[in-house]
């Protein structure tokens, strides 16, 4: 209910009702068609510029999960359940998105003259960067595999350990996170300096504090002109999707006006 107003759409009765597997039977089996099907369901997760740069490996026999489970923090999900895949992100390459964008295309969905508009920013932001297409495909891969947990009714420890936890929480949650990082793995809060930190592992902690001097200080700098920002395009709404998918590189900000 949200203002006495029943909320019957379907994608937010999905969000609400979805819940969280930590226990699997061990006996049960999935066919081939069901693990394509559970593939094509994941791949329908965004991904930058529909690179789709994502490859799923279905790790289905015995032995195989039994020796993935070890590298997987000893979870015993790993081997319980019927299928446990492995996600794997690509480094971006812009050369993909013809074929990627093809079935839009031959389905009427995209005219054919706008995929240069997809391929040439995406070249332009990952050719010469290899940081940029490494993180790329962390995060689609993690757009693939994205584990969330419910901190009412699961064990935030069953998750294991990782290399880095953002706490936006502080208090028991944050203390209980510490406990989460790995060798060499970063506890990162923006509530204040951590209470608890790894033991192997780095705390960073920061807070933004609103100043009224300094914001006083700021707005008198853009008044006399020795401030500046940094504005390279001003579009209507209507210029807007090529506004903010350029052909060629530009410097600054792009705005969209979207009153008159």
């Amino acid at each position: 209910m949200t203002d006495g107003i029943t909320m019957t759409n379907a994608v937010i009765e999905c969000i609400l009702s979805r819940s969280a597997a930590k226990y699997y039977d061990p006996a049960a089996t999935l066919s081939d068609d069901q693990i394509c099907e559970l593939v094509r369901i994941g791949t329908t997760a965004p991904t930058s510029f529909h690179l789709q740069n994502w490859r799923f490996i279905a790790v289905r026999t015995l032995e195989a999960k039994a020796r993935l489970r070890p590298i997987a923090w000893d979870q015993p999900a790993i081997t319980e359940a019927a299928v446990t895949f492995i996600v794997c992100g690509q480094l971006a390459d812009s050369s993909v998105i013809p074929g990627r964008l093809a079935p839009l295309v031959e389905a009427g969905i995209m005219p054919a003259k706008m995929v240069p508009d997809w391929e040439i920013p995406a070249r332009d932001l990952y050719m010469e960067y290899p940081q940029r297409q490494r993180d790329e495909a962390v995060r689609t891969g993690t757009f693939g595999a994205k584990e969330f947990v419910d901190l009412d009714n699961d064990a935030l420890e069953d998750v294991g350990e990782v290399d880095l936890v953002l706490d936006g929480i502080g208090g028991d949650i944050g203390k209980r996170s510490a406990d989460l990082i790995r060798t060499g793995g970063t506890l990162v809060s923006i509530v204040g300096p951590a209470e608890a930190r790894p033991v192997d592992g780095l705390a960073v902690d920061f807070v933004v504090e609103s100043d009224r001097t300094q914001l006083s200080e700021i707005v008198q700098r853009v008044r006399d002109g020795r401030l500046r920002t940094n504005i390279g395009n001003v579009s209507t709404l209507d210029d807007a999707v090529a506004a903010l998918n350029p052909t060629k590189r530009r410097k600054g900000k792009t705005i969209i006006r979207v009153r008159p």
